[in-house]
């Protein structure tokens, strides 16, 4: 297992990360497009990736002064707690 870890959303297959966010019931009706929109247009976003499985997610809403709202946490259920 080689965890990598990304903030740049270029070259995400979002596709795939809907797909997978599906088969682990966590998908929240948002298309590849939305979620693509959703990462590109955060503060900063991060996604896991076990080779081309993308097995989690996070992102950053902010002001840029003082609030900040982490969203979209999510680990791929084969990868929780450990």
């Amino acid at each position: 297992m080689t965890i990598r870890y990304t903030t740049d959303t270029n070259g995400i297959d979002w596709e795939k990360v809907r797909q997978t966010l599906i088969e682990d019931q966590f998908h929240n009706g948002r298309s590849a497009e939305q979620y693509a929109a959703s990462f590109e247009n955060s503060h900063t976003a991060v996604i896991a990736h076990d080779g081309d499985q993308p097995i989690g997610t996070a992102r950053v809403l902010s002001d840029g002064v003082v609030n900040a709202y982490i969203v979209d946490v999510w680990t791929y259920r084969p990868y929780r707690r450990q």
